[in-house]
């Protein structure tokens, strides 16, 4: 939904966000949940604009690229979700139910 160094930008239906086997809208309520939060929690505290820190970001997607080369998109196989150098760009490697628990709380005032 975010990526560093650009403050309260949200993306809506963004990388790694595609599903094969279940509804995009549930995926996007989950987004706005989230994006609304960290609009709350930021306005409450006055912190300014959110910006995702570059060490979360990347934990996230290596852990995400790991979890992908055990699915059906693994690094060997030619795909039009991957880039040429075999990241999945396009698809979440699990379902709602996994990805709701981690939109659930603003973690911290920089996200």
């Amino acid at each position: 939904m975010t990526v560093p160094k650009f403050p309260s930008l949200f993306f809506l239906y963004g990388s790694n966000t595609n599903l094969g086997h279940n509804s995009i809208i549930e995926m996007i309520e989950c987004h706005t949940g989230y994006i609304a939060e960290a609009l709350r929690e930021s306005s409450a505290r006055k912190h300014g604009p959110l910006d995702v820190r570059g060490d979360v970001f990347a934990k996230f997607n290596d852990e995400l690229q790991q979890n992908l080369k055990t699915s059906v998109w693994p690094p060997q196989c030619f795909s039009g979700y991957k880039t040429a150098d075999g990241r999945v760009t396009h698809n979440w490697r699990g379902s709602v139910e996994d990805l709701s628990p981690r939109c659930r709380e603003v973690r911290s005032p920089r996200l």
